[in-house]
């Protein structure tokens, strides 16, 4: 599988995993704040956009990581088939997924 396809399929399971907990997230807001007058319908907005907030930073987090481990580190980001990480004195680790 390539990094491409990787990256692909984790935005399209975060999405939905941030959809329902958005859905989860605004039903309980709605349902514990249900007599309040004021400020309810900011806490109700907070609430739905947070999950995707929360997608956001952790796609921020892995630009970040995977951009230092390639500019700086000289490393592979993680993903995919194969990840590789230099050692010192010319060694270096490989290791390949491979699914049955």
């Amino acid at each position: 599988m390539g990094i491409g396809l990787v990256i692909l399929l984790g935005a399209v399971v975060g999405t939905v995993a941030a959809a329902i907990g958005t859905v989860v997230l605004r039903s309980a807001t709605a349902f514990l704040t249900r007599r309040v007058t004021k400020g309810r319908r900011s806490v109700i907005l907070a609430a739905t956009v947070f999950p995707f907030g929360c997608l956001a930073w952790g796609a921020a987090v892995f630009i970040c990581q995977w951009t230092i481990n390639e500019n700086v580190f000289h490393r592979d980001p993680g993903i995919g088939d194969a990840w590789k990480c230099p050692l010192p004195n010319g060694y270096a680790l490989l290791t390949i997924w491979q699914a049955d």
